[in-house]
């Protein structure tokens, strides 16, 4: 139990940003229309790489501060990516089975994956850059 509270410890901003993806994605639509000057083809395309981005990049962040501390695998890309995919699909089988005014799509599916997949990238190559962690200090 201690090691899971630990895990959370190092997780929270992920799983707090989790949280605000999930409220996103399941919101009404009318909740979160775009105002019309921002008529971008595929701007919800870009919001779903955009905050798996964000997600990606936390749980590797979370992942390289408690690798050391908690003797977690050294993998933690693959770890992050694989929870990545899993919430992605969770968001969207629910959107598609438990609310009225989202759909469940498989390109938000792979926009969501594009963006976590950028986001491990570039905290992967950020923290281990020159065998410092520069972006922890």
């Amino acid at each position: 139990m201690k090691k899971i509270l630990e895990i959370l410890k190092y997780q929270l901003p992920a799983l707090l940003w989790a949280i605000f993806i999930f409220w996103l994605c399941t919101s009404e639509n009318k909740e979160l229309t775009a105002p019309k000057f921002f008529n971008i083809p595929h701007l919800d395309k870009i919001a779903h790489i955009a905050i798996f981005l964000i997600l990606g990049y936390l749980l590797m962040r979370g992942f390289k501060k408690s690798m050391h501390k908690l003797q977690l695998p050294k993998n933690g890309f693959i770890v992050a990516l694989i929870l990545c995919a899993a919430y992605g699909l969770f968001i969207e089988l629910f959107q598609h089975y438990y609310t009225a005014t989202r759909v469940g799509d498989g390109w938000d599916f792979v926009a969501d994956m594009v963006g976590a997949c950028i986001g491990l990238f570039i905290c992967k190559t950020q923290l281990f850059r020159g065998g410092k962690n520069m972006a922890l200090k």
